[in-house]
């Protein structure tokens, strides 16, 4: 019996433990616990033995993870010339840029930082232009679509 059990449940109860016996007809003067160092000890080791195989083994999973990878700083729209500045209103920082793959069906309003990688130009019957514009982050790509009413010089053809 570990002295945790003792301490929590038989100690407190035991003498309703024995009124318990005596009831029985089992007579009963006390209780005494008999513990043996050597199983406590033994389990203790036991279990410093499993947290130091642990330890080792999750050091060797660092060292290899340090080996693949050299560590650098992270540069996350480095291949956009850095990301951040003003663009057209207000200032773009790093922190509100989010990457095409994590923008799913209608966000609302998100910011991203994109290379244009292919542009057309759609004009209606009605003389309305609609603008195509496909864009990259290299996570993910998508198409932008722009419609105006009268032809746009920001887009030429």
């Amino acid at each position: 019996m570990a002295p945790s059990i003792w301490n929590n449940f038989i100690n407190e109860r035991k003498h309703q433990i024995i009124s318990s016996y005596s009831n029985l007809g089992i007579a009963i003067k006390d209780i005494i616990p008999n513990f043996s160092k050597t199983d406590v000890e033994a389990v203790l080791e036991s279990q410093e033995e499993k947290i130091s195989k642990e330890i080792v083994k999750l050091e060797e999973i660092d060292k290899k993870n340090a080996e693949r990878k050299p560590k650098e700083p992270e540069k996350k729209f480095a291949a956009f010339g850095g990301g951040g500045g003003t663009r057209y209103g207000q200032e773009i920082r790093d922190e509100d840029i989010v990457e095409i793959k994590d923008v799913i069906g209608y966000a609302g309003d998100v910011t991203i930082m994109a290379q244009v990688f292919g542009t057309e130009e759609i004009v209606h019957r009605n003389g309305s232009s609609q603008y195509r514009l496909k864009l990259t982050d290299y996570s993910d790509s998508i198409i932008l679509r722009l419609f105006g009413n009268n032809p746009n010089s920001k887009f030429p053809k």
